[in-house]
């Protein structure tokens, strides 16, 4: 991740998060399962995580690019870091 990135995410407070988007999109940046990005679905430790990953994806949330695998049963999800920007995260972090 560049380092822009890397700072306005330390930037984050997450006591102001108001939504479970956000609490997705934040653990998907920072929590790794496996060293290569994918994040559990049951690490994501949010109610209906898949549905919020969803959200990530349309137009209102910044339309993150959010690759899927299944693997044993398990579900991972790992951001697409090419095309992220500050603005793109802005949009769903707003306030925090």
């Amino acid at each position: 991740m560049r380092e822009s990135l890397k700072r306005y995410v330390r930037s984050v407070n997450t006591r102001r998060f108001t939504n479970n988007v956000q609490k997705v999109l934040f653990q998907l940046l920072v929590d790794t399962d496996d060293g290569e990005g994918w994040v559990r679905t049951r690490n994501l430790k949010v109610k209906s995580a898949d549905s919020r990953v969803r959200d990530l994806r349309k137009p209102e949330y910044g339309s993150f690019r959010v690759n899927c695998r299944r693997e044993n049963g398990q579900t991972s999800y790992r951001l697409t870091l090419r095309d992220l920007t500050v603005s793109k995260l802005r949009t769903v972090f707003k306030d925090s």
